[in-house]
């Protein structure tokens, strides 16, 4: 079935109908799609059974349930507030009660005589120390993001109008701090976008050295974010899929991030391919043959990864997961079919000014011929008829095994799998590559037979060869740089930097293993002392008037009067929670607010700011004290309350998911590799990579950043996509080496799939890093940690573990590292762990 698929895209005519379906289905998703609905309410981000939901749901029975309190803080630095002063404060509420509402809601806005729950703004309350005085308007819950901002904008311009000198007006509360997390994200998704186009454009121009190869795989990653925002769009406002904006910046950079990776590792594919046969069309086919089984089960690892997600309890967090899940499929597809089909429409001059050809015969007809067009306009192939071509040994392709396996040999004539020259007893085909087994040497006439044994390091020698590469290119029999011959992959890496990694590697696997074991252990330790979950005060890492109202206000006030603890329980009970309340440890003080038919509610002011260890503390001790008082019903919820529910159901969801899904990745590891061991071993690597990104990343945001916690989310989604992208890079070196080992033997396969893979999945970590480095452009912290722990996470992955920790692991294990599978018993030509004799390239 692949075959068919890689064969319809990259064909001659039927690449035009996958371009029209793509621009056709693009065109209809976007005109559908439209905004996804965002909410920003942190009670929507809880399930519905939490505790402080349920207070979130009867709270909208009493009237203050409708509105949001924004708390304004007026203040003297140094002096007790005025008559004078008291006086100017108490006669803006008229202008604060009117400007509470947008203009298209003004009919609707109570008059200033009205209470505070109908909308007037409360009369001053002065501290105790005589210093500062609050006053709160009351603004619509139900209005949107932009709206609430812009209220809180309109009372703040009220609040400050005309004041004495030296007197200042903050608003907080609720609706401030709501307004200024609103006003990060206000055009975050232009700067969003621009920032992560601008990085990729510039990382895809330095990789390429091309002035318009980059335009393409970029043109198929904008197309893949387009259709994500479409269908999460969609998918918003039909189900109750919870998106906020953190949600849409943390996909955009995932949708650019993987679909860029695997632009580069397919195009990588395709200029191999290009730099053996003369025809397009059909190096593209091979190259989504050989490459695009292992691009498949890393989108697929890092797509049901995110989708474990559904198992979390909270919604925002399952709204990221299935959001990302959606966005990393349109990346694999647009990479997957888009991407090539436009790749063979261009060209290769798309590669200029480093154009990847296929070899000519240095024959006297096709020595001193110029180049002329090929069948596919590329110019790749001399002129003459296609006899001609054959006759002189142009056609580059010898078909061999399942659909579509292409064996290379560096420009020998095309022949069939039975082939009586060639003494090839079977071949295996997969979609990642030719497993091939060769029974006995073959000796190329007037050439000597030669064994590609390894080393006592498991290196095959670099002057002989090891077994041809997956596309047969060259001659490693022969020493580097022997006349007459055309150079071949393995020589022209030969000496190159990942070439001499794979020597180190090979020549003391164990010391390189324990030296990456301590260098992760070391980062790992960072963990120690981390804290998990975030107070208002520092979800900024720049200066918002709201955190410094909380400032000024827990100066003057008790920390919590900002945002009081709610508790709703039965109306005959109301006085009894009253008093357990107030004589519970860490309460200021409580009140009851407001009482119904039904239900009471309770403000209950904590002594310890929001969102601190203590004020969680003091909820805990509130509920356990108020669900003993009989037939009260009891609850509490709050702001507080939420943040507190929040974070323990982040930690039950880290214990319940993070299972899931390193089962997900060891079931796909397991079918891609045929074995139980690698698998295993490649899980724990990625494992301990997580963790020493965490850690080294926890140490340098408490120690040189400041930052005095963990954000309860983060953790969990680092975890996701370190595992999942960490796996990815294992996935394509292993896989490669898989095929090596196959014609070269475990040993020798590794370290030259690492030579022959090591640049283009460096830039593809280095690329993926910078990607998600974007997320610190916006101000949250939340965010920062999050793009800096995947990025120094992925650049992990990319330099110390796939680089060295993994191919020292397969080196000492050899081919137990393919334990149960066949390659455990025997692989390269039948002698386990040793390079198959391979018949010479011919000379021309």
């Amino acid at each position: 079935m692949w075959s068919a698929v890689a064969g319809f895209v990259s064909g001659r005519r039927t690449k035009w109908l996958v371009l029209a379906l793509a621009a056709l289905i693009t065109g209809l998703l976007v005109g559908l799609g439209a905004s996804p609905k965002v909410s920003n309410d942190p009670a929507a981000g809880l399930p519905a059974s939490a505790e402080s939901s349920r207070v979130a749901a009867l709270r909208e029975e009493f009237p203050s349930g409708r509105v949001t309190p924004a708390v304004i803080v007026y203040a003297r630095a140094s002096a007790r507030l005025s008559a004078r002063d008291l006086a100017a404060i108490d006669g803006r509420r008229p202008g604060l009660s009117r400007s509470r509402c947008p203009p298209a809601r003004s009919p609707q806005c109570p008059g200033p005589g009205g209470r505070a729950s109908d909308g007037a703004a409360t009369p001053p309350r002065v501290s105790e120390d005589g210093r500062a005085a609050t006053v709160v308007v009351p603004l619509d819950r139900a209005a949107s993001s932009k709206e609430l901002a812009a209220a809180v904008d309109r009372v703040r311009s009220a609040a400050r109008a005309g004041l004495p000198a030296g007197l200042t007006a903050q608003v907080t509360g609720p609706a401030g701090v709501t307004a200024d997390l609103a006003g990060v994200f206000d055009g975050a998704d232009v700067t969003l976008l621009l920032t992560t186009v601008v990085v990729v454009a510039l990382l895809l121009i330095l990789t390429y050295r091309s002035p318009w190869l980059w335009l393409v795989p970029l043109a198929a990653v904008g197309v893949a974010d387009q259709v994500t925002t479409a269908l999460v769009a969609i998918v918003s406002r039909h189900t109750g899929l919870s998106v906020s904006n953190a949600t849409t910046g943390i996909v955009e950079v995932l949708v650019f991030g993987a679909g860029t990776d695997y632009a580069l590792l397919l195009i990588a594919r395709y200029r191999e391919e290009l730099r053996t046969t003369s025809d397009r069309h059909e190096a593209m086919r091979s190259a989504l043959l050989r490459a695009g089984r292992s691009i498949v089960a890393s989108g697929g690892t890092v797509a049901l990864s995110l989708a474990s997600l559904v198992f979390a309890t909270l919604p925002s967090d399952t709204g990221i997961g299935l959001a990302s899940a959606v966005g990393v499929i349109c990346a694999l597809l647009s990479g997957l079919l888009l991407l090539p089909a436009a790749l063979v429409t261009c060209g290769r001059w798309l590669f200029w000014p480093v154009v990847p050809r296929a070899p000519a015969h240095h024959t006297p007809e096709t020595e001193s011929r110029p180049t002329a067009p090929d069948r596919d306009g590329s110019g790749s192939e001399p002129p003459g008829n296609e006899a001609e071509r054959r006759e002189g040994g142009a056609e580059p392709e010898r078909r061999v095994g399942g659909a579509g396996g292409v064996e290379r040999h560096g420009g020998g004539a095309e022949r069939g799998a039975g082939d009586s020259e060639r003494h090839v007893v079977a071949a295996e085909r997969t979609a990642g590559g030719v497993e091939a087994r060769v029974s006995g040497a073959e000796r190329h006439e007037g050439g000597a037979e030669r064994d590609a044994g390894e080393t006592e390091h498991g290196v095959a020698d670099p002057e002989r060869r090891t077994g041809r590469t997956e596309h047969g290119v060259g001659d490693l029999e022969r020493p580097i740089g022997e006349p007459g011959r055309r150079v071949g992959v393995r020589e022209r890496l030969a000496g190159g930097v990942w070439f001499r990694v794979g020597q180190v590697v090979a020549r003391r696997p164990r010391s390189v293993v324990a030296v990456s074991l301590v260098l992760l252990a070391v980062l790992g330790a960072g963990l120690s002392g981390a804290h998990l979950g975030l107070s208002q005060a520092d979800r900024f890492r720049t200066k918002a008037e709201s955190i410094d109202g909380l400032a000024t206000l827990s100066a003057h006030f008790p920390a919590g009067a900002s945002d009081p603890v709610t508790v709703i329980t039965a109306p005959a009970q109301a006085q009894t929670v009253l008093r357990t309340a107030r004589t519970t440890p860490g309460v200021a003080s409580a009140a009851v607010a407001e009482t119904g038919v039904r239900r009471a509610r309770i403000d209950v002011v904590l002594r310890a700011a929001p969102d601190t260890g203590a004020s969680y503390a003091a909820v805990r001790a509130l509920r356990d004290r108020l669900h003993a008082v009989p037939g009260a019903h009891a609850l509490v919820g709050g702001t507080v309350a939420t943040d507190l529910d929040t974070r323990d159901a982040a930690v039950r969801d880290q214990r319940v998911v993070i299972p899931i899904v390193l089962a997900i990745v060891l079931v796909i590891l397991i079918w891609l590799l045929r074995a139980l061991v690698g698998p295993v071993l490649l899980v724990l690597t990625v494992v301990a990579s997580f963790a020493a990104a965490l850690g080294g990343a926890n140490f340098a945001f408490t120690h040189w950043l400041g930052y005095p916690a963990l954000d309860t989310s983060v953790p969990l989604l680092a975890f996701l996509f370190l595992v999942a992208l960490g796996v990815d890079y294992n996935i394509f070196l292993v896989s490669r080496a898989r095929e090596e080992a196959v014609r070269q033997g475990t040993r020798a396969g590794v370290l030259t799939a690492l030579t022959l893979t090591g640049g283009v999945i460096t830039s593809a970590g280095v690329l993926l890093a910078a990607v998600f480095a974007v997320l610190g452009v916006l101000p949250l912290i939340t965010l920062t940690e999050l793009g800096v722990i995947v990025g120094f996470g992925v650049l992990l992955d990319t330099l110390l573990v796939r680089t060295l920790l993994v191919p020292a692991l397969v080196t000492i294990c050899g081919r137990r590292f393919w334990w149960p599978g066949g390659l455990s018993r025997e692989d390269g030509a039948g002698r386990a762990g040793e390079a198959p004799p391979v018949r010479a390239s011919p000379v021309r």
